[in-house]
């Protein structure tokens, strides 16, 4: 019984995934949104917390590699794209 619901499940899930994936623009990648707010100065406490951010992006990187490795148990890889997330990449949205 449970391998069927597993079985159904994936094939939902992959469904729901796939027509997401079609219904995407062409440009959802690579162009801004229209609505999305553009920064025209920054204070000292807008570049402090981005300072922060990347730092603890740049630690969650840092500790996902250590993760990563066999003999480590952890989640190395999320770790990483959480890192990712949080600092701020040029080309990044």
């Amino acid at each position: 019984m449970q391998i069927v619901f597993l079985i159904a499940a994936g094939v939902v899930s992959s469904g729901i995934a796939m027509v997401v994936i079609i219904r995407l623009p062409a440009d959802y990648l690579s162009a801004l949104p229209p609505s999305a707010p553009r920064k025209v100065r920054m204070g000292w406490l807008d570049l402090f917390v981005g300072f922060l951010r990347n730092l603890l992006g740049l630690a969650l990187v840092g500790l996902g590699a250590l993760l990563s490795l066999p003999a480590v148990p952890g989640q190395g890889l999320l770790t990483i794209f959480a890192g990712l997330m949080l600092m701020d990449l040029p080309g990044k949205r």
